[in-house]
């Protein structure tokens, strides 16, 4: 899987032997170079039929702290990456608010 980061292009493998949502949890991790355990994911179904949208979220734990994504697409699988890319930019958003020592931290709940 290949990510985008500002300019820079980061890749990761997706191997697994539970399936395609864990492969791209793997592949994401493994290209962010990041800190990240699942905690929990579930996806519904938006609609009924063969067309039907999947709204997936996920949650993650980096450094001790929770940090939860959503996606939605056609595709289950692509909806889980969007939900995982989505928490770990989360992530890495409040690792860089903290870091930069700003005092913004305190709105983590609203990131």
């Amino acid at each position: 899987i290949a990510l985008r980061r500002g300019e820079e292009e980061v890749k990761g493998s997706a191997e697994s032997r539970k399936g395609p949502v864990e492969a791209a949890f793997n592949a994401i991790r493994e290209a962010l170079s990041l800190e990240m355990e699942c905690v929990e994911f579930d996806a519904k179904s938006m609609s009924g039929g063969e067309d039907a949208s999947v709204d997936m979220t996920f949650q993650i734990n980096h450094k001790g702290e929770i940090y939860r994504g959503r996606g939605i697409s056609l595709n289950m699988v692509e909806a889980a990456i969007i939900a995982i890319v989505n928490a770990a930019n989360r992530a890495i958003l409040h690792e860089r608010v903290v870091t930069s020592g700003t005092g913004a931290a305190q709105t983590r709940s609203t990131i």
